[in-house]
């Protein structure tokens, strides 16, 4: 309930950017959550951060970074937890069946 209030105290323009950032926040989660699925994690961050092209960090990819640092968390999320999640506990056994007549 508290953030339906917070979220309805905020001006009209800052409801909008709100909105605006949520979407971006989903579709870059998205994108992330896929390349390190592709691509491994740190090759898949590489791809995010500069480019599949780029060879160059600017200006521009910092910036970004810090836009995207809310949505790297949650996009390396679910590799991590993928891969915690299948790992192997415990292997058994196959029955030996006994080939009396």
């Amino acid at each position: 309930m508290f953030l339906v209030t917070a979220f309805l105290a905020l001006t009209w323009w800052q409801m909008g950017l709100w909105v605006v950032y949520m979407i971006y926040f989903l579709i870059r989660a998205y994108h992330i959550w896929d390349e390190t699925s592709t691509y491994g994690i740190k090759k898949g961050y590489k791809h995010i951060i500069v480019g599949h092209n780029d060879k160059h960090y600017r200006l521009y990819h910092l910036v970004r970074t810090l836009f995207d640092l809310p949505p790297m968390a949650i996009g390396l999320l679910f590799p991590v937890l993928s891969k915690v999640l299948s790992l192997k506990i415990y292997t058994f056994k196959e029955e030996k069946k006994d080939k009396t007549w």
